[in-house]
Parts: C-alpha cells; sequence; structure tokens
C-alpha cells in the first residue's frame, strides 16, 4: 500500500472511530482518551523513537552514550519508573520502564508511550529472550506490526568472551531460533556493551560498539520518516479500542473479574517483592566484585603482596555469593508464606464467597429467576476450578496448576549453601528448584583473568629496574605493562561477580517465573479468553472490533 493510501485509510478510519465514540453514550469516555492520545501525538515536531524491553538492560545507558548526557541516571536496579524524552539527531528518544520487573504500574507508562512511538528499540541483554520477554517482543513485532519499524538492541556483550564478530554470528543463529528468521530479515539487530562507552577510561569507547547501533538507527530512521505520526495515529487508535474492549465482557460476572483481579495483584506484589530481592543480592555482589577488583588493581606496581591480595579477595568473593543465596533462601520461604496467608484471606472474604454461591446456583441448571440456565458451563467450570484450587490451597496450589513450571514447594534450601563455596548453593538450588544445573567450582579469580602469573610476570620482573629506566620507549611499554595488568584483573574480578550473579539469577528467575510469572499470565490469558468468548457483543463494540481489525491489517 503506498504511503498516501495508507495515510488517508488511517485517518478515514479515525474519522470513523470518534464517530461511534460519539454515537454510542457508553464509549464518549474512549473517545475523548483518544482524542487526548491524538492531541499528545501531535505535539511531537520530531519522530519519535521510543527504547523498551527487558528491565536493567542497560536502555539508560545506550541513551546516555547515545546523547553524550552523563545526568541519566544508570543504576543496576529500576532506575527509570517513567518516561523521559532525549533529543538526538533529528529525533526523539524515549527511555520507558523495563518490562518483567513486576511493577504494574511500569506496564502502563510503557504501553502508554508505546502508543505514541513511530519507531521502537527493543533492548535486550546477552542471556537473549526468556518467556515473558518473547511474548511482550511478540506482541509488539507480530501483533502490532511494528518489525518494519523496530531495532533489537542486545547489550551488555561484554559479559560474553570470544572474538565479537564471531559471537555476532552465534547470537544471531540464537535469534532466529527465538524470533524467527522471516522477523530477523526485516528487522535490524545490533550488538552492543553500552557500558564501556561511558567508561572513564577511553580505550574501552571502541569496543562499545555504539558506532554501530547509530549508523543501523540513522537507517531505520531514514526509512521511515516519511511515516512520522500517521502510522502511530493508527496504533494509539487500534490500541485504545482493544483495551477498552478487553474491559466490556458481556456474560462475564464482574465478580470473577474482580477476583481474578485482586489474585493478579497479590501475586504480582509478591513477585515484585521477590524480584526486588534478587535484585538487591545481585547488586550487591557486583558492587563487591568492582570494589575488590579496583583495590587489586591499584596494588599492581605499587605491592610486592599483590598474588596474595588477590587470593584473599578471591575468598571475599565466594564467601559473599555463599551468603547471598542462603540469604534469597530466606527471603524467597517469606515471601512464600505471605502469599498463602493472603490467598487464605482472599477466599475467605464475601467477594470470594458470592462468586462462588452464583456460579453454583448457575450451574445448578436453573437460573435464580427460576429460568433455564444459560451460561458456558464448561468456560465458566474451568475459571471456578482454577480459582477454588487457588484459593483452597494457596502458593503451593499456584505451582501445581501453573502449566510448564518448575518451582517446588520452597525455592533454596540453605543447607545447600553451607560452606564457603559457591558451587555447593547452586547445587541445593538446582535441586531444591527441580531443574538441572551444571555444578561450577568456588570462582577462581586467578584463573578467571587469564593465570595471574602470566599477568604479574613481566611486571613483577620490570618492577626493579622501572624508575631506573633510561630509554622512553621500554617505559613506555612497561607501563603499558602495568596498565594492561590492572585492566585485565579488574576485569577478571568483574568477569567473576558478573558469573555468581549470572547464577544467583538464572536460579532465582526460575523460580519467581515459574511460579509467580507463570500465574500472572494464566490470569491474563484466562481474562483474554473470556473476552473471545463473549457472544453478544453490543452494536458499538462490533463496529469498534471492525475498525480495529483494519487498523491492523493495514500498519
Amino acid at each position: 500500500m503506498k504511503f498516501s493510501e495508507k495515510s488517508a485509510l488511517i485517518h478515514s478510519l479515525k474519522d470513523r472511530t470518534l464517530e461511534v465514540t460519539q454515537d454510542y453514550s457508553a464509549y464518549n469516555e474512549l473517545g475523548e482518551r483518544i482524542r487526548s492520545a491524538l492531541e499528545e501525538k501531535s505535539e511531537d515536531s520530531k519522530l519519535r523513537i521510543v527504547l523498551v524491553g527487558q528491565y536493567s538492560s542497560g536502555k539508560s545507558s545506550i541513551i546516555s552514550a547515545l546523547t553524550n548526557d552523563s545526568s541519566i541516571k544508570i543504576d543496576s536496579d529500576i532506575a527509570t519508573d517513567t518516561t523521559e524524552d532525549y533529543e538526538w539527531r533529528s529525533v526523539i528518544i524515549t527511555d520507558t520502564p523495563g518490562i518483567s520487573a513486576g511493577r504494574i504500574d511500569h506496564d502502563a507508562i510503557t504501553h502508554k508511550k508505546i502508543q505514541q512511538a513511530d519507531l521502537l528499540v527493543y533492548v535486550v541483554t546477552y542471556s537473549l529472550f526468556d518467556n515473558v520477554l518473547i511474548e511482550d517482543f511478540r506482541r509488539l513485532a507480530v501483533d502490532y506490526n511494528y518489525k518494519g519499524k523496530m531495532l533489537l538492541v542486545v547489550n551488555k556483550m561484554y559479559s560474553e568472551d570470544g572474538d565479537y564478530e564471531e559471537l555476532c554470528r552465534t547470537y544471531t543463529e540464537n535469534l532466529k531460533d527465538q524470533i524467527g528468521e522471516e522477523t530477523l530479515n526485516v528487522m535490524p539487530v545490533s550488538f552492543v556493551s553500552a557500558g564501556y562507552a561511558l567508561d572513564e577510561d577511553a580505550d574501552f569507547h571502541p569496543f562499545s560498539h555504539m558506532d554501530d547501533l547509530a549508523v543501523k538507527l540513522e537507517t531505520l530512521i531514514e526509512k521511515n520518516q516519511s511515516l512520522e505520526g500517521v502510522e502511530a495515529v493508527g496504533q494509539i487508535i487500534a490500541t485504545s479500542i482493544e483495551d477498552e474492549l478487553a474491559g466490556r465482557v458481556d456474560g462475564t460476572s464482574s465478580d470473577e473479574q474482580q477476583l481474578l483481579q485482586r489474585v493478579e495483584k497479590v501475586v504480582s506484589r509478591v513477585k515484585r517483592d521477590a524480584e526486588s530481592a534478587l535484585l538487591e543480592e545481585s547488586g550487591s555482589i557486583r558492587a563487591l566484585s568492582r570494589s575488590l577488583g579496583s583495590e587489586c588493581a591499584a596494588s599492581v606496581g605499587a605491592s610486592e603482596t599483590v598474588k596474595d591480595e588477590i587470593d584473599e579477595a578471591s575468598e571475599t568473593l565466594n564467601r559473599k555469593a555463599s551468603e547471598s543465596f542462603s540469604q534469597l533462601a530466606e527471603r524467597f520461604s517469606e515471601f512464600d508464606e505471605e502469599l498463602d496467608s493472603e490467598l487464605s484471606d482472599l477466599s475467605d472474604s464475601n467477594l470470594a464467597q458470592r462468586f462462588f454461591d452464583r456460579f453454583e446456583s448457575k450451574n445448578s441448571g436453573v437460573g435464580v429467576d427460576g429460568s433455564a440456565a444459560s451460561v458456558d458451563a464448561e468456560t465458566d467450570r474451568v475459571v471456578a476450578k482454577q480459582l477454588s484450587s487457588l484459593l483452597g490451597k494457596g502458593s503451593n496450589q499456584v505451582a501445581a496448576m501453573s502449566a510448564g513450571a518448575k518451582a517446588g514447594t520452597g525455592l533454596l534450601t540453605s543447607t545447600g549453601a553451607s560452606g564457603s563455596a559457591v558451587h555447593q548453593a547452586v547445587l541445593g538450588v538446582g535441586k531444591a528448584l527441580g531443574v538441572k544445573f551444571q555444578p561450577w567450582q568456588a570462582v577462581n579469580i586467578a584463573k578467571t583473568i587469564g593465570n595471574v602469573g602470566k599477568v604479574l610476570g613481566p611486571i613483577a620482573a620490570a618492577l626493579p629496574v622501572f624508575f631506573e629506566v633510561v630509554d622512553v620507549i621500554q617505559e613506555e611499554k612497561r607501563t603499558q605493562q602495568l596498565t594492561d595488568g590492572r585492566r585485565k584483573i579488574r576485569e577478571g574480578f568483574q568477569d567473576a561477580g558478573a558469573k555468581i550473579i549470572e547464577q544467583l539469577e538464572n536460579s532465582g528467575r526460575e523460580y519467581i517465573d515459574g511460579k509467580y510469572g507463570t500465574l500472572i499470565n494464566e490470569i491474563s490469558a484466562m481474562r483474554r479468553a473470556r473476552i473471545n468468548e463473549a457472544n453478544d457483543l453490543e452494536e458499538g463494540s462490533r463496529q469498534l472490533r471492525d475498525i480495529s481489525e483494519e487498523l491492523r491489517s493495514c500498519l
């Protein structure tokens, strides 16, 4: 479809939408929300690019590196809790809170800003997609049809060892499996380490590969410049209609919807607390590994006992890892007890009792007015059975009813984290989760940095004569040896910390997503299914649905 034709169609459908929302009083508020969103979009004087994706994936770091704005808040925790706009060359770049952080308010903020987007930049880390991220990505790329107006960024590539070009090829093959070759063929991908671009040491900057991202982003902008504002109008209208219809399901009781929402809020809050605990422990390990690396690096050339200091620092980091696994075990056990208690309280509420009383009345074969019951009995039974099991048996039943969940009755056991060897904690986590982990030994910092002896040997040999050297060239060479040695030690501790964090986050995320995340997704799917099963939508709903479908077909 030519641009002129698409523009005319989208504006025609916009006019039809506003007419329907005016003609049917039940949708007057929808019309006002659409008008407000369109007015807000009309204020954009430039094409808008919205960064979305995984929380703590480095979206803010990417924007800081692109714009050279050092005032942007960057944190290992959830740093962005609202949207922020930044100017870059000829466009507006919008930073958003990340998904998969257990924050419903964050998801709503991001969802609204996506409606205003002309282009999207989706950011993940070197770990690529988990189940939650891939669903969110496909919703945007396929359901919302952004794949031709989207740039995928894989950040924090510094966490992977190997040749950059070879890593890019390997990751591209992995992405084909996750998002499909067809999508990948129309969507540019950039592999970066934005943190290196922000490092005080300029030697790291070329290894950020931010130039590649900038070039691909410029190409995407140039390709879609003519669509500025036009397709965003269609996205605003289609998404607003879909959200509205999702909240208007005839044939579904208000009590059922409220009960599902209450359960979702309870689980979401516990999930958020569990994720915060996981981020807290990860952050403390990250801070310690950086601190130890800096201290040991500073000793190179200044201390004769640097090897002993590195060994001692290694043990300190191992002890911290063991403590973090044990602490997380205790915290998650507490969260499980909280969830059990809150679900039990909800099962005793008037809302739950009223819902089940009405369900029994509907399924007795006779309506409350004496007429034959007219309901989708099978669907009602499925929903009622799930809610009854969930509220009657607490969080252990949550795990049992969650399809594909790998959670057991608890996350970590403190016995699995006894001693100072980190691998014992990892094995304990794997056993408690019911998943298979590859055991690994306590982190050996000396080995991680590529045999400290090889790094320190030439430096140590040079130290006795370092300050007596006359040859400027030799002095520069030895200075470089010291610099390289310090850098490798810093990187070694950072890599060691990253390996510990990866094990900690993998095990914690497996539990959180398996137990809490899966249930939240099931509740959402249940509510969407009820929408699709509604048989008697009013005429206004039918017209709005037709408009939404037509918009999606042309976007």
